[in-house]
């Protein structure tokens, strides 16, 4: 769910790369259509250098490198300058996607003049040459989405114009060197997926033109640094996924510019300082779920962040009230505060103001619902007509689920409300919900007969219903779900015979068991090579696999039996 969220990270950082690639090429020659300047015997063998040590070039990118009847400067990747000592110097290298593989060769810190180094998406390995330090005029380096090793060369801080140092996606170990803090120019530093080890520099609070610092995914332990605090440009800080530990720091507050802040998947411990999101009211995204965070949610967040699409909290040890003032967030996507100890009545607003609400996961908590005042949230949400996933679970709601259940958007695909002390019966309605794959709804004290609309859901892969109170018959309807895979129904007080239909689904789990039906077992389902089937505490079954003809009294059954029939 969290992995999808980083992309609207990404495509800021693209829009930097257009702006930057704009710039670069009013002040450079165009690979195609333009006069050849005189060519630069060194970077012409830097360039033939690096073809020699590629090992694959499926699309033949580089097939025209070499040729003798083609300028280098027209060269596919390749762009040269046009005015001043640059004239016919190579100024960028522009060769993503391409599936090239290899190494990358030293002679590139021959192209004193290069301006853009990028070779992001590709397949190079090996080490990233210091020799690319000796590029004195290099602005932007992108080598994201390789599989290069090493370490980082410290080097590259003898490029002082460096704008962007984008390495993220490799395999790059050590720590990140003390020398890149002399780089004052720099404005996006990612380095976001690799085994960097040891701490955050606090050097990095230095680096006042920093815009986007991804340190995320890494081994990094340690505290946050104070001095991050100072990076009043900063738009994006992304160190999910490390070993940071300790509290977070409150000089994050200062950070006016900050539109998302990734803190997941670390050991950060402590309450949320107070003050924090005062100043933040540009922020977007907010990730702080697993961790050991602690204390209560501020009460005005909502109001402090009114651009706020995701606030992403699971996993914590947070406890009190949901602030109601998430619901003035009226561009919230994505509320999550799964397995916390929040407490109280999920606010009533939620989703009134959210027409863009995706994803609403708040189980494993203690919100309570006694009456039905406390159940108005669900008609809230069917305001959301994004909604895709909601999941109330693991709670201590009780009363009956309201028929709105049944308005929620027809795009939502995982409903669940298991384990919690729900009453009352399952409404036709839920047959409205036509994209659902999962319903989870056991281990609650739902009443009266399945519904026969279930039978819609033409995409539902998976229907929990077990340890509840349901009595009736199995819908034959049930066997117009094609996608079925598991079909949990245990312990309830479903009666008659089980229905033939169910050979029509593509089953792999089937558990019937502890319930009242009756009747001979569906010699049909036994042709399922895949299911496991469990109907033990059904007296009044027999035939099929059972060992007594249905014309006989049955055997009184022991309650453990598992009949497989994989």
């Amino acid at each position: 769910m969290v992995v999808l969220l980083i992309k609207p990270l990404l495509s800021m950082l693209a829009f930097f790369h257009i702006c930057l690639a704009t710039f670069v090429a009013q002040t450079s020659l165009a690979a195609h259509g333009a006069i050849a300047p005189h060519i630069a015997d060194s970077d012409q063998l830097a360039l033939m250098s690096f073809k020699s040590l590629v090992t694959s070039d499926p699309s033949g990118a580089l097939a025209s490198w070499g040729n003798m009847s083609i300028p280098m400067c027209w060269w596919r990747g390749v762009a040269c300058g046009l005015r001043g000592h640059r004239r016919g110097h190579v100024v960028a290298l522009d060769l993503p996607e391409l599936n090239l593989t290899g190494t990358i060769t030293p002679a590139l810190g021959n192209l004193t003049f290069l301006r853009r180094l990028n070779l992001s998406s590709n397949g190079f390995q090996g080490i990233l040459p210091p020799e690319l330090g000796n590029i004195h005029d290099l602005e932007t380096l992108q080598l994201t989405y390789n599989s290069l090793s090493g370490q980082i060369p410290p080097s590259l801080s003898n490029c002082s114009h460096l704008i962007e140092i984008s390495l993220g996606d490799n395999n790059l170990h050590g720590g990140v060197p003390s020398e890149l803090g002399s780089l004052r120019n720099l404005q996006v530093l990612s380095l976001g997926k690799n085994w960097l080890t040891g701490t955050i520099p606090s050097w990095l609070g230095n680096l006042s033109s920093l815009v986007f610092l991804d340190l995320q995914q890494n081994g990094l332990v340690g505290q946050i640094p104070e001095s991050l605090g100072n990076l009043e440009m900063l738009t994006i800080l992304s160190l999910s996924g490390n070993n940071l530990s300790g509290p977070i720091p409150s000089s994050l507050g200062n950070l006016y510019a900050l539109t998302g802040l990734g803190l997941a998947n670390n050991k950060l411990e402590g309450p949320l300082p107070p003050l924090m999101f005062n100043n933040l009211s540009s922020l977007e995204f907010l990730y702080i779920e697993y961790n050991n965070l602690n204390g209560t949610l501020p009460p005005n967040i909502g109001n402090n962040l009114p651009k706020l699409n995701y606030f992403l909290v699971s996993d914590n040890e947070f406890h009190g009230m949901l602030p109601s003032s998430l619901c003035n967030a009226s561009m919230l996507q994505a509320i999550q505060t799964l397995e916390n100890s929040l407490s109280g009545t999920i606010p009533e607003c939620l989703g009134a103001k959210q027409t863009s609400l995706s994803s609403v996961l708040i189980g494993g908590n203690q919100f309570e619902a006694t009456n039905d005042a406390d159940w108005s949230f669900v008609a809230s949400l069917t305001n959301c007509s994004n909604l895709v996933e909601l999941d109330v679970s693991s709670n201590n709601l009780h009363g009956v689920l309201p028929n709105s259940i049944g308005n929620l958007s027809t795009h939502l695909y995982y409903l669940s409300i298991a384990k919690n002390n729900i009453t009352g019966t399952i409404t036709e309605g839920i047959g409205n919900l036509v994209n659902l794959q999962t319903l989870d709804m056991p281990h609650n004290f739902l009443i009266g007969a399945i519904p026969a609309s279930l039978g819609n859901l033409n995409k539902l892969s998976e229907l929990f219903l077990y340890n509840n109170a349901l009595s009736g018959p199995l819908p034959v309807t049930l066997g117009n779900l094609t996608q079925l895979t598991r079909l949990l129904l245990s312990t309830n007080a479903i009666s008659g015979p089980i229905p033939s239909s169910l050979s029509h689904c593509p089953l792999e789990v089937l558990d019937l068991s502890h319930n009242n039906l009756s009747g001979p077992t569906p010699k049909e389902l036994f042709s399922i090579p895949t299911l496991s089937i469990l109907i033990t505490g059904n007296d009044g079954l027999c035939g099929g696999i059972l060992n007594w003809d249905c014309h006989l009294a049955p055997p009184r059954q022991p309650r453990n039996d598992i009949e497989n029939l994989s």
